[in-house]
């Protein structure tokens, strides 16, 4: 993937807990997948009005990430997969680390990783800086109960039991948009700041009709993908002559991507989910983000269309997912 090509990093600050997946197990290694997200922003679309240009141009010419922790203005990603044998380590089990910070993936690649610069959180799994350690990860589990109660008789129901995630006060959650030229990145950033003022207030996952999910308004960045890269603690290889591709989405490849599936370090998970005024998506696999693909070129991936009973449309799921060029020292 070519760095000059135009981008946008959007920041969010929760300010309420948000119900996703992060923590449990089988799920995308993210706070919210790639695919949900697309869901999330084709819904705020819909409501501004841009639903039809979104699926048929904007969606097809823009790649973008899952949604990734932050804090303190340190910016995690998933841990790559082809990280989990790095030997040498006394302290910190690589094999427990769920997110690590740009600056600590790149110095493993590179092999001059120091770790006693860093700690696991075993709350979140994220790997933290020592000197910021002290305040705990950007996030940690919650479970939260809720009862609905009659306003005629003010009897309470069984209470409801529901998991989430609650962000320290200096984190967040970024997520990475890539267009496929300067066009395309002039219709679409508007609008996508648009989507995620709009989620901002209405919330992303579940329990939003109970304030869950909610942010303070959207932070961006725009610029060049190797400028904002950089700037988050992460320098891109120009050339990918390995031929290996680091995914930050959920990938399922298109008919033409050439993935050597007997190479790189990947995990694969099915995701079914709902559709709105239906009943359960079919299931499609993926592969899981922080995985290493093998392709002398950069995987498509593809929005495919699932047709569900009760639906006179198909639904669209998203798995073309962002991918980074990746590069390991020998």
């Amino acid at each position: 993937m070519p760095t000059e090509r135009p981008a946008l990093l959007v920041q969010l600050q929760p300010i309420t807990p948000w119900r996703c997946g992060a923590g449990r197990p089988g799920e995308p290694a993210s706070l919210v997948p790639s695919d949900s997200l697309f869901g999330a922003i084709s819904d705020a679309m819909r409501l501004l009005g841009w639903l039809p240009e979104w699926l048929a141009e904007g969606a097809r010419s823009t790649r973008l990430s899952s949604l990734f922790p932050m804090q303190n203005e340190v910016f995690y990603a998933p841990f790559p997969e082809a990280l989990r044998t790095y030997s040498g380590l006394r302290r910190v089990r690589l094999e427990s680390v769920r997110f690590a910070p740009l600056a600590a993936i790149q110095s493993l690649a590179e092999k001059k990783f120091d770790e006693n610069r860093w700690v696991l959180d075993l709350a979140s799994g994220c790997l933290q800086p020592v000197d910021r350690a002290g305040g705990g990860g950007p996030y940690r589990p919650l479970e939260r109960q809720r009862a609905a109660v009659d306003r005629f008789t003010g009897v309470a129901a069984a209470a409801v039991s529901t998991e989430g995630i609650e962000f320290s006060g200096n984190a967040g959650a970024w997520a990475l948009f890539v267009f496929a030229g300067a066009e395309s990145a002039e219709i679409w950033t508007a609008r996508l700041k648009a989507a995620f003022r709009l989620l901002a207030d209405e919330g992303i996952g579940g329990w939003r009709g109970a304030g869950w999910g909610r942010s303070r308004r959207p932070r961006y960045k725009e610029g060049e993908l190797g400028r904002l890269l950089t700037n988050a603690g992460w320098k891109s290889s120009e050339s990918n002559a390995a031929g290996q591709w680091w995914t930050l989405g959920l990938f399922a490849p298109a008919e033409g991507d050439e993935v050597a599936w007997d190479g790189g370090a990947y995990k694969t998970l099915s995701r079914a989910g709902f559709a709105s005024g239906a009943g359960v998506k079919p299931g499609l696999r993926f592969v899981r983000e922080g995985s290493i693909l093998a392709s002398a070129s950069e995987p498509a991936g593809r929005i495919s269309e699932s047709a569900i009973d009760g639906l006179a449309y198909p639904v669209l799921r998203y798995g073309a997912g962002l991918a980074l060029p990746w590069r390991e020292e020998g």
